[in-house]
């Protein structure tokens, strides 16, 4: 992965990729890695705290939209159950209503 220009302009993804490599490398031969990749102790240090704070922005960013759906869910909720209210107050409404044309309106003849 022997890359010309400035360290700090790797994308995060080649940055985890280097720090995961120079993780399996020795000790004693990470010098020879880290010239080989043109990059410095100081670089894999930084980019651990860059990839720490990404992934904490990217938790806390995940609760809020979770924080916002249950409440849009919520909210869904209590207009379902208020139009099944209104729903089985009309029906109840209709089948009286039924009933008494049934009554006004039953043929003399009837029982």
């Amino acid at each position: 992965m022997d890359r010309a220009g400035d360290p700090r302009d790797r994308s995060i993804l080649e940055k985890q990729e280097l720090l995961l490599e120079a993780a399996s490398v020795s000790p004693e031969a990470l010098g020879g890695w880290l010239r080989e990749h043109g990059i410095h102790e100081e670089h894999l240090r930084l980019w651990k705290g860059e990839i720490r704070d990404r992934l904490k922005h990217n938790e806390a960013s995940s609760k809020r939209e979770l924080s916002v759906e249950r409440r849009k869910v919520k909210t869904l909720e209590k207009e379902l159950h208020k139009k099944d209210e209104a729903l089985a107050e009309l029906t109840a409404l209709m089948v009286l209503k039924k009933k008494l044309e049934g009554i006004l309106f039953e043929p003399e003849g009837e029982p």
